[in-house]
């Protein structure tokens, strides 16, 4: 029965005889005798047949198996098939007859296909005997089985697609063998049945795959290999070719609907053994490349499904992929976008399967670590959807498991960066994705304790502080997400956690961030100052509301709330009710409002509602969570904060959610939670079951110091706890306390703390003499803050007694000591004169002790006086005059040659040049004082600044020196409380002395001090003050006037004036990037305050000529960058405002004619330049502009020049031109639109024709 024969080529499946309806047995007499039949044939053994050859015959008669009814056909297929049991191998049938009882057989398994069918377990049951029996392998000796097999496997894939509920097992069970057996025995598979067989793969519906997919599994080490790869290599790529030959159909080409069917199959094949697809995988790898993009995508996409499944090694070993790895990763950087992203869809198919088999050395991983590179460019996609995707593939594969992050890694760090990226999809998920990420995988570890695992993903807080960095400057939005992604993520506010997790979790995120880059620490100084503003705004504001019993702004209910800072001026120039100044600024520190999109007026309206609340609860609620120094400890926080959300959505505020977010501190840190960490820092901590780690205990004093700057009231309570700490810590916890106690003092607008005061100044004393010669000053300066935590009567004591301690030691052998006690004076005399709380100290022996040390020149080169030397002039920039400053710190020195000192060893070729610390730290000292207040600016001072900066960037000069006045600038431009420097004098400062790092020879130094500056302009330029940017190109004109570089040039015959220039272009250049979109304008007010320069003189020196060469300079500059701009010459003052010349710099030349010294300076369009005018005093220009001044002269406004003279350094206007009227200034900020327009006009003309030149 089971001899295999060799199918006929051709066949097609068997057709039902049809049956005669005159000679049928009546339907009742048969189904009599056909049950009475099968009941004597079931019962009869295998092999006892004997006398049952009649009824074997009967039951086949043709009236029978042809009988019209088909419940008489059933009972005959299902006694022939106990005829088939019983006389095995030999049944009483004809061979001719054969291919009929067969066919009766698959006519009743048809039956299968309706499980709701009145004979369907009839049939079940015969199937169950004819698999039992292996009954169809009677096929090979019917004469036409090809035939009969199409029909069989039509019969099971119908079967298998019904729906039978628990039954379907069973039903497949035995259909998988029954079709096994048939098609591994026939010598061929029939074309069709595979067909049939690969179409129920390749369709959408998936009822009959799962029996294919068993099928061709038994039959995959068999033959049937062969004719399933011929089949698709004939499917997918043969024909084109002939039919391209014979030109038939040219245009012929696989549907796409077929084609991704055919792939979609032979993906399910490589699934099921990839020797059946073996031969198809080479052409597949070429198609990667096919020209059609569609075919290139649906190739590619069963290309990443085939490379993503793995198989045991021992079978995959004959199929290498080495071929389609290549060219998949080329297909991920293709140039259809199409093509692109289904080969990222197929990575991450490839990287999930990579990291499941991380742990074995399957080559899934070695194909998942080639892609991981190709994944990261596509972060960087021209595509925003496949970046998006792109960050989504790789950010879901990590936070799937702990081996996902292990194995991603290398990219997670880059592939995060997008959070950076142009489109706010991207930059949301790769946020959001990052926080969640640290949630995760770093959170647990920082709450354990375990500070080395946690470092692993320590690059997560970094870079959302520094997104949140860039956010909020160029106002990009998504900051409150952000803030709440860092409160619920990172920090694990409403994670549940306990008092000492939160303290570790805050502990890991701080140490961090802080450990990232310069961005990364700007990001969280921002985020910290942000949160503290917003902090002190809301709590001043519920004080003034509750000292009110009713809402602030009911008095002044029509007036309009301006958020935006220059709408204060431009809406209510007067005065504004107090009431609505302190909504403004609660309104303001929202973080909507780091949106350039959103619309004030909206906040707005908001606030309003806020005000008007007369619910006591809410009130209440705030206070009660405004106060971390209070009775509320972390298991209260998640109930409180729970509460004051139900308040918010009752009164409909639930969109200043963000707003009390960023002012509430104790959802970041509360005093039980301090406690935690100062026993950690202490190494002994309840929350872990083991002591700390070296670096959890260092990472957890730097934390205590500098979030005590931030949440003083968390740490207030254990002021007196850190002071008993003193005697007993060593130099780096000494330090660490310190700084905690300062901070608390320095910011805590709280009542006095329970700092006792005796032996205080012997304990800080002690603490202060154990710091090092850099950490001196800055410990000495916090010793003196921490005085404001005591009463002002043990304030003045104490202080007393630090004092007397410095003047016994001022002159002390030992240089350390001298030093100390200099810089303890210092900061003593300067807090005395900043804060009332200090007792009035004199100054004069103090003064007199730093010039005597100072006059002591240093001609040994010794370390210690120079220690001692830096000290004297912390004292006299603390407690003198800006006099004593200029004159004395800032004093020009002459230039001393280095010299080469020895090193301790004695070799002679170890040597290194020695330069003095003191001129450096003396301008430092001098930055300080003026940032302070202590010292006023003046023009000899910043002149005298400029000389030590130039000096400090000379040839050979360390680079530490100007990296600390880079700094020491830095500080001086953040604006701060501490700080008494007028807003006018600090944008003096900041645009004046930045300027002159253009001469640093570092690029490093130059683009530092190009940022400061481009920051200062763009503040001036969006201020509320129409006039600030004019003020501050005016001050650096001045100031460029009395630079040592600008003098020597002036003093020379002939000068091209290269060292002003370069310093002048790097102002230019800053004012430029400032505002790109509005560069010529910005331009136009370089040179309309150049042109308006001409019209007075210098204050301090007005016979001198400097400011009008300086504006020269200038000048020359601007109209290297536009030079049709400088052409416009009247028009550029049209549209300034008056006013905008400093007049402690300025004054208004006299009307009775030019300085001679000026004469030099004009020029005429008739004479060639550098030629003075016969004529220059007779002007008739000037005189007009003389009656003018005369005319205003009690007022010192600038001047709306009538008509611009030619630069000295630019070539003659053509005679055609005629200048513009005179205009007086209306009060706008940009200069006149025609002359921008005119100058951009002409800019683009040039242009053009220098492009068809080139044509």
């Amino acid at each position: 029965m089971a001899g295999g024969r060799k199918t006929p080529a051709k066949a097609q499946p068997a057709q039902p005889a049809t049956r005669t309806r005159s000679t049928a047995v009546p339907r009742d007499e048969a189904l009599q005798r056909l049950q009475e039949a099968f009941v004597v044939l079931k019962q009869t053994k295998q092999g006892n047949g004997q006398g049952l050859e009649d009824c074997a015959r009967a039951v086949g008669a043709d009236d029978l198996m042809r009988h019209p009814s088909p419940d008489v056909r059933l009972w005959a297929a299902k006694c022939l098939a106990e005829v088939l049991r019983i006389f095995v191998p030999s049944p009483p049938v004809e061979k001719e007859r054969m291919q009929p009882v067969l066919e009766l057989f698959l006519e009743q398994l048809a039956l299968l296909k309706d499980p709701m069918g009145p004979n369907y377990t009839e049939a079940f049951g015969l199937l169950e005997r004819l698999t039992e029996i292996r009954g169809f392998m009677l096929i090979f000796d019917c004469p036409d089985p090809e035939s009969v097999i199409i029909s069989l496997v039509t019969t099971c894939l119908e079967a298998a697609r019904a729906k039978m509920g628990s039954s379907d097992g069973q039903l497949e069970s035995l259909l998988t063998p029954l079709l096994t057996n048939i098609l591994g025995e026939a010598d061929e598979l029939p074309k069709h049945a595979l067909g049939e067989l690969l179409e129920e793969l390749m369709t959408k519906r998936k009822g009959a795959a799962s029996l294919v997919r068993r099928v061709l599994g038994g039959l995959a080490e068999g033959s049937a290999a062969v004719p399933i790869n011929d089949y698709l290599n004939k499917a997918l790529f043969t024909g084109e070719e002939e039919l391209r030959e014979t030109e038939k159909a040219p245009g012929y080409k696989i549907s796409q609907e077929r084609l991704e069917g055919i792939l979609c199959a032979t993906s399910e094949l490589y699934s099921i053994q990839p020797s059946l697809v073996a031969r198809v995988l080479p052409n597949l790898q070429a198609d990667l490349q096919n020209v059609n993009p569609d075919r290139r995508r649906a190739t590619t996409a069963v290309i990443g499904q085939i490379l993503a499944y793995c198989h045991p090694v021992s079978e995959g070993q004959n199929v290498s992929t080495s071929g389609l790895q290549d060219r998949f990763r080329d297909r991920l950087g293709d140039a259809d976008d199409g093509v692109r992203m289904t080969a990222l869809e197929g990575a991450a198919g490839v990287l999930q399967s990579a990291i499941a088999q991380v742990a074995t050395a399957h080559p899934v991983v070695a194909v998942g670590e080639s892609l991981r590179e190709k994944i990261l460019e596509r972060c960087l996609d021209p595509n925003d959807a496949i970046r998006l995707r792109a960050v989504e593939i790789v950010t879901e594969a990590a936070l799937a498991s702990e081996a996902g992050v292990r194995f991603l890694l290398p990219i997670l760090p880059d592939a995060c960066r997008r959070i950076l990226d142009k489109k706010p999809r991207v930059r949301e998920a790769c946020a959001e994705a990052s926080a969640k990420l640290y949630a995760k995988h770093a959170l647990p570890r920082w709450t354990e304790g375990n500070y080395q695992a946690g470092q692993e993903l320590n690059w997560i807080p970094q870079l959302l502080c520094e997104a949140y960095a860039a956010f909020c400057s160029s106002r990009l939005g998504y900051v409150a997400q952000l803030e709440e992604h860092i409160e619920q993520h990172v920090l694990g506010c409403g994670a549940g956690l306990s008092e000492g997790q939160r303290a570790l979790a805050l502990l890991g995120f701080y140490s961090s961030a802080a450990q990232g880059t310069e961005a990364a620490v700007h990001g969280l100084q921002t985020l910290l100052a942000k949160k503290r503003d917003a902090h002190r705004a809301l709590r001043r504001y519920i004080q003034k509301r509750s000292e009110k019993a009713a809402p602030l702004g009911e008095a002044d209910a029509g007036s309009s709330l301006a958020l935006v800072p220059h709408e204060v001026a431009a809406a209510e120039p007067h005065s504004r009710p107090e009431a609505i100044e302190w909504l403004e600024q609660l309104g303001r520190l929202s973080p909507t409002m780091d949106d350039k999109y959103t619309r004030p007026e909206v906040l707005a309206a908001h606030i309003r509602a806020f005000d008007a609340v007369r619910d006591k609860g809410l009130w209440k609620q705030l206070e009660k969570l405004l106060e971390p120094a209070g009775q509320e400890s972390t298991a209260q926080l998640a109930g409180s904060l729970q509460e004051l959300d139900r308040l918010l959505r009752v009164h409909r505020l639930a969109e200043l959610a963000p707003l009390l977010r960023r002012a509430l501190v104790s959802t970041w840190l509360l005093p039980d939670q301090v406690a935690e960490l100062l026993n950690i820092w202490k190494s002994s901590p309840e929350v872990l079951d083991e002591a700390p780690s070296s670096e959890l205990v260092a990472a957890a004093g730097i934390t205590i110091a500098n979030l005590a700057k931030s949440f003083p009231g968390a740490f207030m309570p254990f002021v007196g706890e850190l002071a008993k700490l003193l005697p007993e810590s060593s130099a780096e916890d000494a330090k660490v306390i310190l700084q905690t106690l300062a901070a608390i003092a320095k910011r805590a607008d709280l009542e006095p703390s329970q700092l006792e005061a005796q032996n205080l100044s012997q304990t800080l004393l002690e603490a202060l003499s154990l710091s090092e010669s850099s950490s001196m000053a800055s410990l000495s300066r916090k010793v003196a803050k921490i005085m404001l935590l005591l009463s002002e009567k043990d304030c003045c004591q104490v202080s007393l007694e630090l004092l007397k301690w410095a003047e016994e030691n001022k002159e002390a052998s030992e240089s350390k000591l001298q030093a100390l006690s200099l810089q303890l004076a210092a900061a003593l005399l300067e807090w005395s004169r900043r804060h009332p709380h200090f007792p009035h100290l004199s100054v004069e022996p103090w003064l007199a002790e730093a010039r005597r040390v100072l006059s002591q020149p240093n001609g040994e080169r010794d370390e210690n006086t120079s220690m001692v030397q830096c000290a004297a002039a912390d004292l006299l920039a603390a407690a003198g005059s800006a006099e004593d400053v200029a004159k004395i710190l800032l004093a020009p020195k002459a230039a001393v040659a280095t010299e080469a000192l020895a090193l301790t060893d004695g070799t002679e070729d170890a040597k290194w040049p020695w330069f003095d610390p003191l001129p450096v730290h003396a301008a430092c000292a001098a930055l300080r004082a003026i940032r302070l207040g202590t010292v006023e600016s003046s023009t000899l001072l910043l002149a005298r600044m400029g000389g030590r900066l130039v000096a400090a960037m000379g040839t050979g000069r360390p680079t530490i020196d100007p990296e600390k006045l880079l700094q020491s600038l830095l500080t001086m431009k953040r604006s701060s409380s501490a700080s008494k420097l007028k807003p006018a004098e600090r944008l003096r400062v900041c645009t004046a002395l930045p300027a002159v790092f253009a001469l640093a020879s570092l690029k490093r130094h130059r683009d530092a001090a190009q940022l400061m500056l481009q920051g200062s302009l763009r503040a001036a330029w969006q201020g509320p003050q129409t006039e600030l940017l004019d003020f501050a190109v005016a001050c650096f004109v001045h100031f460029l006037s009395r630079l040592d570089v600008f003098k020597k040039e002036v003093a020379e015959k002939v000068s091209a004036f290269p060292d002003s220039s370069k310093v002048a272009a790097f102002f230019c250049d800053a004012l430029l990037r400032c505002d790109v979109q509005h560069s010529a304008e910005l331009l136009g007010v370089a040179l309309r305050v150049c042109d308006r320069v001409r019209y007075f003189v210098d204050r301090e020196d007005p016979s001198s000529d400097a400011v009008h060469r300086a504006g020269c300079v200038l000048r020359y500059v601007c109209e290297k960058r536009c030079p049709e701009l400088g052409l416009q010459g009247a028009q550029l003052l049209q549209g300034a405002a008056r006013g905008s010349m400093p007049a402690q710099l300025f004054a208004i030349r006299p009307s009775s004619g030019r300085p001679a010294a000026n004469i030099a300076l004009q020029d005429s369009p008739d004479r060639p330049v550098g030629v003075a005018p016969a004529a220059a005093l007779k002007d008739p220009e000037v005189a007009k502009a003389g009656a003018v001044v005369a005319q205003g002269a009690h007022a010192a406004q600038a001047l709306a020049t009538p008509q611009r003279r030619p630069s000295l350094l630019k070539r003659a206007t053509p005679s055609g031109e005629s200048p513009g009227a005179a205009s007086s200034g209306s009060g706008k900020r940009s200069v006149t639109g025609e002359a921008v327009a005119a100058a951009l006009n002409a800019q683009s003309k040039l242009k053009r024709a220098r492009k068809s030149k080139v044509a």
